[in-house]
């Protein structure tokens, strides 16, 4: 039996994001963004208007270092952030398309490695005993996020996570993302 808000509940699967639920978002996601914006900044002089763009962009504010709960990098895939990226390099940098996708890539790739980083993955709460007494009560666990799934994997690894999930359902896997139904009944059907 789960209790949420008075109301009891015997569900079969609970179905959890991960950024923002399990794992502190914005800790990990501006150490992103500040080394993604890095690497673009060491191949070209970003003037400020581009590189508020590229912020404003993707939902961050740069100067509180807030993002918006329902903005690009909150909900779009990483495919999805680079392409918001690279139009604003082609417009700002003046490259052409395949130079500023190229330039992205490389950039996430870069970026990438600081999501593997000890220190920016900091669970919200005792979250292995919350998913623990979850799955000691008889409850399934599925994982849905529109993050990749290497840094998914390697995330809840590190924080030892990973063997609660008995699904996961990442942004690279193919489906319609968030806030579409179809990660949710990809583990359902599962």
């Amino acid at each position: 039996m789960l209790e949420i808000n008075g109301n009891r509940l015997a569900p079969q699967l609970i179905i959890l994001d991960k950024d923002g639920t399990l794992i502190a978002f914005d800790v990990m996601w501006r150490a992103w963004f500040d080394r993604f914006a890095r690497f673009i900044s060491g191949r070209y002089t970003l003037p400020l208007e581009a590189r508020l763009g590229l912020a404003g962009t993707l939902g961050y504010d740069p100067v509180d270092g807030d993002w918006d709960p329902s903005g690009p990098l909150t909900l779009a895939s990483t495919s999805e952030v680079l392409l918001l990226v690279a139009g604003q390099l082609y417009q700002y940098l003046n490259l052409t398309w395949e130079e500023a996708l190229s330039l992205v890539r490389d950039a996430e790739d870069d970026a990438r490695g600081v999501l593997l980083n000890p220190d920016v993955l900091r669970p919200i709460g005792d979250v292995s005993a919350w998913l623990q007494k979850l799955v000691r009560v008889g409850h399934q666990l599925a994982l849905v996020t529109t993050d990749a799934r290497s840094s998914t994997e390697h995330q809840l690894r590190a924080l030892g996570l990973e063997e609660f999930f008995s699904i996961i359902v990442c942004g690279d896997d193919g489906l319609a993302l968030k806030p579409a139904p179809d990660m949710a009944l990809a583990v359902c059907q599962r």
